[in-house]
């Protein structure tokens, strides 16, 4: 019996523990429960990035004029950065073709939805071989109705 209140009485403190960190970096949370939520969202969501890009190998083709460069982490989101062979107006075009499909494109991706569901976003950063960037395309679970 005392050995059942010992292992309740750690549990209880790195519950504690838990929470006062969690309330430490995540001043911008309501509660203690909505500080550990946002951490371990944070703290899922560096873990598959790095998962990712470490299965993958980056940089990985992904058509004829894609390649995918990295995966990053900030916060809730995973940032796939994607590199075109493409620049000027046939980058535009592309483009805005994927901008008007953006919909269909990130909601219809079974990988996408199964991050969507984990109450996760995706974003898409473009890079033409210039070097220019468009503004990424975000795909949240609200957007897909996934969360």
């Amino acid at each position: 019996m005392r050995k059942l209140i010992a292992v309740l009485i750690v549990l209880i403190l790195f519950f504690l523990v838990d929470v006062v960190v969690a309330q430490i970096v995540e001043r911008d949370a309501s509660s203690p429960q909505e500080a550990v939520q946002k951490l371990w969202t944070e703290m899922l969501t560096r873990e598959l990035a790095f998962g990712m890009k470490w299965k993958l190998h980056l940089p990985q083709k992904v058509d004829d004029q894609t390649y995918l460069e990295d995966i990053r982490a900030e916060k809730n989101m995973v940032i796939y950065v994607l590199g075109t062979n493409t620049d000027g107006s046939e980058f535009d075009n592309i483009m805005q073709a994927i901008h008007a499909n953006e919909y269909e494109m990130g909601c219809g991706r079974a990988d996408y939805r199964q991050l969507l569901s984990y109450g996760l976003a995706v974003a898409i950063r473009y890079r033409s071989s210039g070097g220019r960037e468009v503004t990424p395309i975000q795909v949240t679970p609200q957007m897909c109705g996934a969360h």
